[in-house]
């Protein structure tokens, strides 16, 4: 049985150096029959020259266009692919050598999946890891249900069947934030997905788009559940999505020091659900801030003043061995 053809999309924009170091993870992918489009989407530096030279030995097929956006990008490139199987890959994110060779063996076992995703690791700019959990947890049935309260799926992970695709549509050009979580709903509500246990690339944190658009972070959100309105959800599922986004909105804005807008948020995120311990402990933290915005340091400093007192006395009773893991 011939090995399916499968097609990486690649949109890239102003980001030349990691650009190229993209489509070098994928040239050195063990599966070989792969197809690389790459659909440079108006960029101001000089990616269409440094990518020049892969299209010119034909190692990737190159798209120009005007400025459109990534979904824009994307779907060009989809339209411009011939494989069974497809893949969009963010142009700083990175695949390690056996990632299509697992996702198309996952996909060749159980040939009822839509879709396959696997955990991704954080990467910094210049490439080293980061310490922050793996991401991707492997969903509990169901899984769309479980994707309507807060998106779990990396965005450069999944292989998606194209029969998949051309079914539920392509990635909606009018959000960009959220565009991913919108196009796995549409997958999951139709067609079961595989997981792989094992993190298969690398996401680059280069910096945080949505912390810089908290408002449109917010609004594209609401735009994506308001589709949901009319899919006869539990309503227990949808109010605790809503919830859940409004509570993210809340934390961006609190990590952009509008303490403010970030209480308002939680607020919001609170009419909809009670959330967990955390989320409530958080908002109890916020709204002293809102009232004392030096509260919160103020307490710090306490809680720091009491710890070295604790750390005093417990070195006066101690033997000198038992504490010395204190003294760093």
């Amino acid at each position: 049985m011939p090995e399916p053809l499968v097609s990486i999309i690649i949109p890239a924009y102003n980001m030349a150096d990691y650009t190229v170091l993209t489509i070098e993870s994928v040239l050195a992918q063990t599966y070989k029959n792969i197809e690389i489009i790459v659909v440079d989407d108006g960029s101001k530096d000089n990616t269409l020259a440094r990518l020049q030279p892969f299209a010119d030995s034909h190692k990737i097929a190159l798209i120009g266009k005007t400025n459109g956006g990534a979904c824009s990008a994307r779907n060009a490139g989809y339209r411009a692919s011939r494989g069974e199987l497809v893949a969009f890959l963010d142009c700083d994110d990175l695949y390690l050598p056996e990632k299509v060779t697992k996702c198309v063996q996952c996909l060749e076992k159980n040939p009822h999946y839509g879709m396959v995703f696997h955990p991704e690791v954080y990467i910094d700019v210049k490439g080293r890891p980061l310490h922050l959990p793996i991401w991707s947890p492997k969903p509990r049935a169901p899984a769309f249900l479980e994707l309507v309260t807060g998106n779990f799926i990396g965005n450069s992970t999944p292989v998606i069947k194209r029969a998949v695709l051309d079914d539920v549509g392509l990635w909606d050009e009018n959000i960009f934030i959220p565009a991913d979580w919108d196009l796995w709903l549409r997958i999951t509500e139709k067609y079961p997905i595989g997981y792989i246990g094992e993190a298969l690339s690398k996401t680059r944190q280069v910096s945080c788009y949505s912390l810089r658009n908290v408002d449109l972070f917010e609004k594209e959100t609401i735009y994506v559940l308001e589709k949901l309105k009319t899919k006869n959800l539990p309503p227990r599922i949808l109010s605790l999505g809503r919830a859940r986004r409004h509570f993210a909105a809340g934390s961006y804005y609190l990590r952009a020091n509008n303490v403010n807008k970030a209480c308002e948020c939680m607020e919001r995120a609170f009419q909809w659900d009670a959330l967990g311990a955390k989320e409530r402990a958080v908002y109890w933290i916020v709204k002293r801030m809102k009232i004392n915005p030096s509260w919160f340091f103020d307490c710090l400093r306490i809680s720091r003043f009491y710890f070295y007192r604790a750390l005093c006395g417990l070195r006066r009773l101690c033997p000198v061995g038992l504490c010395q893991g204190l003294n760093a």
